[in-house]
């Protein structure tokens, strides 16, 4: 069997270096990978100094909804499998989410609905419901431009309350994908059981309408870009009579952010 031996050629007219995590140079007398803006310890896993930023900030890169951010340590949020740290700036200008947008828009005031087939995640029919619903459309932007296919699936943390008090629910959540212009719609309901009856949808719609219904939902969104990085969008959705003027649906803006 023939073995062929492979000779590097280190004269000093072709340089060797040892190019180690994500291609970065491994300085040989300290073990440190160099990323321009700072040294990474592979054994450590993490950065030997603090990030900074070119116009001082307390936390340089940070979003205060994610604690991940405000480690100034850690490589990409604690979450490498989302991007490559290019010079140095955990968590900046080259975090594949910082160039991700989500803007979120009440597309369909709250209505009135009975009947409805209500899905799981899976598209499994979980009930038939009347109840009050609305629609809210996120749109998704990389660089400023719209996002087709990206993948999207919701979880959400729900609070259901009648007259002030809380009240059980069960939660349906879905996934879906961007269409052509970046674009997801998502229904927001407050529903009853119904057995389809005039009767029982009867008793519901009265229910809705005298009584104070506030539901209150903290959504995080897992967007899977097509190139594979995934970012998550946080936002907060209120559906509500508690005004006394019917109902409303109110949202806050998502905030992006590498997914855990």
């Amino acid at each position: 069997m023939m073995q062929t031996t492979y000779k590097y050629d280190c004269t000093p007219s072709f340089a060797c270096f040892a190019y180690k995590f994500t291609g970065k140079e491994r300085d040989t007398e300290s073990g440190n990978d160099y990323f321009l803006a700072r040294y990474y310890s592979s054994a450590m896993g993490r950065f030997l100094s603090p990030d900074w930023a070119s116009n001082p900030q307390a936390v340089p890169y940070g979003i205060y909804t994610n604690p991940q951010t405000l480690n100034l340590y850690n490589y990409m949020r604690n979450n490498p499998l989302s991007g490559i740290d290019k010079d140095g700036h955990c968590g900046g200008p080259n975090d594949p989410c910082s160039k991700v947008t989500v803007q979120a828009t009440v597309a369909e005031k709250p209505t009135a609905v009975k009947n409805e087939t209500i899905k799981d995640v899976n598209g499994k029919v979980i009930a038939k419901a009347t109840g009050v619903e609305g629609k809210i459309v996120e749109t998704v932007k990389v660089n400023g431009q719209p996002a087709p296919d990206v993948k999207v699936t919701e979880a959400n943390q729900n609070t259901d309350t009648k007259n002030g008090q809380q009240v059980s629910s069960t939660l349906a959540q879905g996934k879906g994908s961007t269409n052509a212009d970046g674009q997801i719609g998502d229904t927001i309901g407050i529903y009853h059981p119904t057995d389809g009856s005039k009767a029982a949808n009867a008793a519901i719609k009265q229910d809705f309408s005298g009584n104070t219904w506030t539901s209150t939902d903290k959504q995080t969104l897992t967007l899977t870009l097509p190139s594979g990085q995934s970012c998550s969008a946080t936002s907060e959705r209120t559906l509500t009579n508690a005004g006394g003027n019917g109902y409303t649906l109110t949202t806050t803006q998502p905030v992006v952010a590498p997914a855990n």
